[in-house]
């Protein structure tokens, strides 16, 4: 199933009219037209992230064929509640987490596993990961599990976290975008902080 036919079915399975969604997300009807025709080479990722909020489908889903569907109107079975965290922060995970005393001001969000000693959320900061992981998208770290070729990792580089696919080849690490824009690097004096278990976008 191709893009223009992910976006035919978010819509038709929607029952929302072409003419308001093209509305809401601030296109005209005639590009919504040309989506599902597959008559536009490029979709703005941010316009594909407002779709998807509009038909309740996953992002992910939409924009890549990878994973289900979903459709968002059904409660998610929300298991545990975990910190969210800056990049900062995830760049000293465990004595973040283990600072956060009873009372601390900070916002805890939902997931889907039940949490360990130190999982956190973060959210995807740049452009790195774009079509699939937008700006503001949340991401649930686990950094408690050990890693594997094709996960999604937090590493860590000097001070600074980094959000990347790290993947195994000729024996050699690397952590690569998935935005073709930016380089693949090897994982060399990084290391993985964490492993993301689970992401979720949130319109308000």
């Amino acid at each position: 199933m191709g893009l223009k036919d992910r976006i035919r079915e978010a819509i038709d399975s929607s029952g929302i009219r072409k003419s308001h969604i093209a509305k809401e997300i601030g296109i005209s009807p005639s590009a919504i037209t040309q989506w599902i025709n597959g008559e536009t080479k490029k979709i703005d990722s941010n316009n594909l992230v407002r779709l998807a909020g509009i038909a309740k489908v996953n992002p992910v889903w939409l924009a890549t064929g990878k994973g289900e569907a979903q459709n968002f109107t059904q409660a998610p079975d929300v298991r545990d509640y975990v910190p969210l965290i800056s990049m900062v922060q995830a760049g000293a995970f465990c004595e973040a987490m283990d600072n956060l005393a009873v009372g601390d001001s900070v916002e805890m969000v939902p997931a889907m596993y039940p949490k360990k000693r130190h999982t956190f959320a973060l959210e995807v900061q740049g452009d790195s990961m774009l079509p699939t992981f937008p700006p503001g998208m949340r991401l649930i770290v686990e950094p408690d599990m050990e890693y594997r070729s094709g996960d999604f990792v937090i590493a860590k580089n000097g001070g600074d976290a980094t959000f990347k696919q790290i993947v195994k080849d000729g024996g050699v690490w690397y952590l690569k975008p998935l935005n073709a824009q930016f380089p693949t690097l090897p994982l060399a004096d990084a290391h993985v902080i964490g492993v993301v278990r689970n992401a979720v976008i949130t319109f308000r």
